[in-house]
């Protein structure tokens, strides 16, 4: 139904018809109806609008088109004036891109239109476009940068069902508050939304993305995390810096890297689970300083390089799985921890590992497989005890730096080679030092 009034009405069964009510187009395909408001209540039927605009392109200029030669048909199946758009086409793929650089550093405007009143582009983005040398309509493949930096940008327009890239594609628009839906040609999304602090909601992502490295790093307007799809192996930093997260979602057992994943995200007062295809967990919660309770840690898990780094809220550390070699930093400014973890004889990295807890008491054992313990315990005040130090270890630079709770120096081994300012600091330190060090 649409209204009364006077009509005119052109095309046929085969092709679709332009029904025209008061100066108003309605578009009639045989799978639905695209209105002239551009909405749908049917889908496009791309076969048979390809198949006619490639007999008869210039059926498919904009009427409002007079600068650019190229030729564009939106996500309605529309013209679409390419006035308001700089494409490039890729010779090695057949394919145009709406890419404004490469590697999401932006160097020209793809779109070059005006953002109106309420937040929107004008008119549609292009799905195809025509390119004179192939003499057909090759699609819209990549959406790198496209908008990046258009603060202005309110509501996101409908992305083409061709696109596979989603690289920075509004990266930095502040304003955003309606994301699009992404749509299942999608594989990566390398910082889509990166800097988004206006969005509040997360669309949902297709099974078909495999990637989601920085994805919505700084929306600090997000509340609640999208879920993940199992087609998913990389999460670095997805919800990086969004402080406004409170909860996060179920990590599928796809997901290998964690890098960053929640870096802080200081609202977050729960972890995920962590499953046992995750290797890395470099940096995964630093910084989340309302996280009070560490997930299990799997062992598939090899490096934990300052996962709980800065998380100032956490009181019990989780267990050490004998897959970890790296804890290089792992809890370092943990200031509420007050009882380390036993570090299994996997580990050879322990540079930073407590450094500036000042609520631990007790420091573990060091294995014989760890050869660093630099800046290990530095800054912890609270530390009364050292830990023996096994003959593996060869430098103990700033190790004990800081700690003024300490009254007794450890012995230390001859496989040391290194002892710059070991215990810098340790005010309270008395007695004798046993050296066999080969310094």
């Amino acid at each position: 139904n649409i209204g009364e009034g006077k009509y005119e009405i052109t095309g046929d069964a085969t092709n679709g018809w332009t029904v025209t009510v008061d100066g108003k187009d309605y578009r009639v395909e045989a799978t639905g109806i695209v209105n002239g408001n551009g909405s749908s209540t049917g889908s496009v039927n791309w076969d048979k609008i390809l198949e006619d605009a490639n007999k008869n392109p210039e059926s498919m200029k904009h009427e409002d088109q007079v600068k650019s030669s190229l030729i564009g048909i939106g996500t309605d199946g529309k013209p679409v004036n390419m006035d308001l758009w700089n494409p490039t086409y890729y010779e090695y793929n057949k394919t145009w891109k709406l890419t404004g650089n490469d590697n999401c550093y932006h160097t020209i405007d793809v779109y070059v239109g005006d953002i109106t009143e309420d937040g929107k582009i004008i008119g549609k983005i292009p799905q195809y476009i025509w390119n004179s040398e192939t003499n057909e309509f090759k699609p819209v493949t990549s959406m790198t940068v496209t908008f990046f930096g258009y603060e202005n940008l309110i509501e996101s327009p409908e992305i083409p069902s061709t696109v596979n890239e989603m690289n920075g594609t509004f990266y930095g628009c502040t304003k955003l508050k309606v994301a699009p839906e992404i749509p299942s040609s999608v594989i990566d999304m390398y910082r889509t939304f990166l800097g988004c602090t206006g969005l509040t909601t997360a669309p949902k992502i297709p099974n078909s993305v495999t990637s989601i490295y920085d994805t919505f790093s700084g929306c600090t307007g997000l509340t609640t995390a999208p879920e993940i799809p199992n087609s998913v192996t990389s999460m670095s930093g997805t919800f990086s810096r969004c402080t406004g997260l409170t909860t996060v979602p179920k990590i599928p057992n796809s997901v290998t890297d964690m890098y960053e994943t929640f870096s802080g995200c200081t609202g977050l007062t729960t972890a995920p689970e962590i499953p046992n295809s995750v290797t890395s967990m470099k940096s995964t919660f630093s910084g989340c300083t309302g996280l009070t309770t560490a997930p299990e840690i799997p062992n598939s898990v090899t490096r934990m390089y300052c996962t709980f780094s800065g998380c100032t809220g956490l009181t019990t550390a989780p267990e050490i799985p004998n897959s970890v070699t790296s804890m290089d930093g792992t809890f370092s400014g943990c200031t509420g921890l007050t009882t380390a973890p036993k570090i299994p004889n996997s580990v050879t990295y322990m540079h930073d590992t407590f450094s500036g807890c000042t609520g631990l008491t007790t420091a573990p054992e060091i294995p014989n497989s760890v050869t660093s313990i630099e800046y290990t315990f530095s800054g912890c005040t609270g530390l009364t005890t050292a830990p023996k130090i096994p003959n593996s270890v060869t430098s103990i630079y700033d190790t004990f730096s800081g700690c003024t709770g300490l009254t007794t120096a450890p012995e230390i081994p001859n496989s040391v080679t290194s002892m710059n300012k070991t215990f810098s600091g340790c005010t309270n330190l008395t007695g004798e030092i046993t050296i066999n060090a080969n310094l």
